[in-house]
């Protein structure tokens, strides 16, 4: 799960700006973003503006929570 973060977050300015204002990534809010990531970051950041490159969005939140658990359980964490 830190290596998804550590990628998602270098590659996306906003990612990182929400990390900076106290963005917490457990599964609520892993959820929420792969559902929908720009408009996640536009409500979280309080940016009209903000902008996410992820290009897929999972649709269904069931495969949300399961994309969360399976990434999770590779986590040495």
């Amino acid at each position: 799960m830190l290596a998804w973060l550590r990628i998602t977050a270098t590659v996306n300015p906003c990612v990182t700006a929400g990390a900076e204002n106290g963005l917490i990534w457990n599964e609520e809010t892993f959820v929420a973003y792969v559902q929908d990531p720009k408009g996640f970051l536009r409500t979280f950041l309080d940016d009209k503006k903000a902008r996410a490159k992820m290009s897929y969005k999972v649709r269904d939140e069931e495969d949300a929570r399961n994309v969360y658990a399976y990434l999770f359980s590779l986590s040495a964490e």
